[in-house]
């Protein structure tokens, strides 16, 4: 026999699923919404793209989704291209000192170290 349960249960038991799903909707939500990273750059003026799709040039706010990876690549004539893969945590900013290109092995020029 199946026992009854307190009629005073019921709304409470009805609050806490309605609160469940409130609380889990927004989760999801949370998961499509874009985040506002910035990025800067030094020099400034690198090609900002996210997932292969190019999002404007530094400095600015770059949109990522939450709760995903995502690629980020920053690219400026004669430097070399910076590849990140952010995880599920984000940083607040990101700031990044791109490296000038040179040339191959046994091309170091003492002169450009000063």
């Amino acid at each position: 026999m199946p026992v009854a349960a307190h009629p005073s249960a019921t709304p409470l038991l009805r609050r806490a699923r309605t609160l469940l799903a409130v609380v889990g909707l927004a989760a999801l939500g949370a998961g499509c919404a874009p985040y506002r990273l910035p990025v800067v750059t030094h020099p400034v003026g690198a090609s900002v793209s996210v997932d292969t799709k190019h999002v404007g040039v530094a400095p600015m706010d770059v949109p990522v989704p939450l709760l995903s990876h995502t690629d980020l690549l920053v690219e400026l004539s004669g430097y070399r291209p910076l590849h990140a893969r952010l995880g599920l945590f984000r940083p607040r900013a990101i700031e990044l000192l791109l490296v000038p290109e040179h040339g191959g092995a046994g091309t170091w020029d003492p002169a450009l170290a000063k």
